[in-house]
């Protein structure tokens, strides 16, 4: 059961808003959460990834993808 990837839901970064704006654009370039960010994508997520029981076509809904 395990052998197969982990079935994950990505978000769209470039998905429209009603309000006509993506998600990249509603932070500054320069904003502190961009760097919150940047060290999340840095980190060995993998240990998280490996407890997700939505695997391949099994029952379940898809866990959210960290990246």
């Amino acid at each position: 059961m395990r052998s197969q990837p982990a079935r994950l839901l990505r978000p769209n970064r470039q998905q429209i808003e009603l309000r006509a704006s993506d998600l990249e654009s509603l932070l500054g370039e320069e904003h502190r959460a961009r760097l919150v960010w940047g060290y999340v994508q840095r980190q060995d997520l993998r240990r998280l990834t490996q407890a997700i029981k939505a695997r391949g076509s099994n029952a379940g809904r898809s866990a959210i993808d960290s990246h």
